[in-house]
């Protein structure tokens, strides 16, 4: 109560002292009174002083680090920089310009990190008022102002540098990463039967985990389709404009025109690890135009009948990527090619379930909805989960159930299914949801769903008896799937054990 008397007092005072420079005080318990125009630092030892900044007209206290507004918790609510991918090499890079939330506070800002980071507080959204400067030094800032970035990105390719912007004790990092100077192919190290491909899914997967251990930077897809055209690399693959180059340096093709022109620059042969891998017959089911050239792909890359086509990877010529087919019980090997960087940012995320269950044990939506839940939570995923699946209420569908996301949904090892509802229910897949909470791959599995890729209920029966029994059938999808059948195929026996399709909501 002393405290508040003081400063009241002190409040209706200041305004007729007409007090400027003076620098006398009064004491009181937990600080000083400063009357008057006072220009020391606040620090620890002036914590809890209150003065009168006649300068700005604004009554403030020293919380132990700036001058602060009183009456006000300082809270500092995160401000956000938007990540910058492919830039250019030792180049300034300017990030998105962000406003400062402090709960009516004034306080402190650094900045440290790779590039020279650089930081500059603005009045307006613009930042162009004034011309506010560029500075690295420490600071304070107001409620309010606006705030924007800048570092010099990397020398060197695919490297990414961090400016960490510290406002009081909030940190907030802003990512800059360089792009390729090429878009790099191997061949891999090891080969596989049709089945053990795994599906389109199985190979993202293989390409992927194999670059990452030998520590290739960037996202890797396969040269490969199975019986659909939006598997093929014509459909999904960034159609570069960079050369494409074994590890060693080989050029391969000037770009995605050359490289589906129908020959190649050089062979194919170094693996993930740089070593070479020469004479090997390779899975395909392309021409080599990136274009699928019929149903012969091992019945979705997880059969080892009948047949599957295949390239060369010692033919220049339009052999490289089609020479004839094989059986599927052969053992052969995979092209990864790297793609354009697809920034992991806010998300959803989307898994199968790792584990199976009869109609009867998914124990209705809301159980579907629970297990999900704990799977999540098992693997601490983080957020809320439910699954994608429908019974005779057609209000317990995705379309009348889910969260529809205006951001991208996710694997859980970052891979993009959809940018967002909209393209999730368009009936076709980047990506086939093919990896489970523990970011394991599954092969060759069928989903519950009784749900259209719209997200609609498919009919009132479909789904045994409200997902509580064991008899009759219920609607499914294929997860190795990239087109509507991901999640309507056909039905399934109510007693066979099926997977979970689990969104965060």
């Amino acid at each position: 109560m002393q405290k508040l008397l003081i400063f009241t007092i002190f409040i209706i005072l200041i305004p007729f002292s007409n007090v400027q420079a003076q620098k006398t005080s009064g004491s009181f318990s937990g600080g000083s009174v400063l009357f008057g125009y006072d220009n020391r630092t606040c620090d620890a030892s002036l914590e809890g002083t209150i003065r009168y900044d006649s300068s700005s007209s604004k009554v403030e206290y020293c919380n132990g680090t700036v001058w602060a507004a009183p009456g006000n918790s300082c809270a500092v609510y995160n401000i956000a920089f938007t990540n910058e991918f492919d830039t250019g090499k030792a180049q300034y890079i300017t990030s998105n310009i962000s406003q400062v939330d402090t709960n009516a506070c004034t306080t402190s800002i650094s900045i440290s990190g790779g590039g020279s980071p650089e930081y500059r507080i603005c009045s307006e959204a613009s930042c162009t008022a004034g011309s506010p400067a560029w500075t690295s030094a420490a600071g304070t800032v107001d409620d309010g102002d606006w705030v924007q970035l800048r570092l010099t990105s990397s020398a060197s390719p695919m490297t990414t540098l961090t400016a960490s912007l510290l406002i009081a004790s909030l940190r907030n990092d802003w990512e800059v990463t360089t792009g390729p100077d090429a878009m790099l192919v191997f061949i891999t190290s090891a080969a596989y039967t049709g089945a053990e491909v795994g599906g389109i899914g199985g190979a993202d997967h293989k390409c992927q985990t194999l670059a990452e251990a030998a520590g290739r930077p960037g996202w890797y897809l396969p040269w490969l389709a199975d019986e659909s055209d939006l598997s093929a690399p014509g459909s999904r693959f960034t159609q570069s404009t960079l050369q494409y180059q074994l590890l060693n340096g080989t050029k391969v093709a000037d770009n995605w025109t050359d490289l589906t022109d129908g020959s190649l620059d050089n062979y194919i042969d170094r693996d993930e690890n740089g070593n070479l891998v020469s004479s090997k017959n390779v899975w395909s089911n392309l021409w080599s135009n990136g274009n699928r050239i019929n149903t012969t792909g091992c019945s979705y890359w997880s059969s080892t009948g009948p047949t599957g086509n295949n390239g060369q990877n010692s033919r220049v010529d339009s052999q490289w990527s089609y020479a004839g087919s094989q059986s599927c019980t052969a053992s052969n090997h995979l092209y990864c090619f790297q793609q354009a960087n697809d920034p992991v940012g806010p998300h959803k995320k989307v898994f199968i379930s790792s584990a199976s269950y009869t109609g009867a044990a998914v124990g209705g939506v809301t159980g579907a909805d629970s297990k999900c839940q704990a799977l999540a939570d098992a693997e601490g995923l983080g957020g809320t989960y439910k699954a994608w699946i429908s019974d005779s209420n057609g209000l317990t569908a995705p379309s009348a159930s889910f969260t529809q996301a205006s951001i991208p949904y996710r694997l859980v090892n970052g891979r993009r299914i959809a940018d967002d509802w909209a393209d999730l229910i368009n009936a076709a897949n980047p990506t086939t949801i093919t990896i489970d909470e523990t970011g394991a791959l599954q092969v060759n599995k069928k989903v519950w769903t009784n749900v259209h890729t719209n997200g609609n209920q498919i009919n009132l029966s479909g789904n045994c008896s409200d997902w509580g029994s064991t008899a009759g059938s219920a609607y499914n999808g294929e997860s190795w799937r990239l087109d509507s059948y991901w999640s309507y195929s056909n039905a399934t026996a109510c007693s066979t054990a099926l997977h979970l399709y689990c969104f965060e909501q």
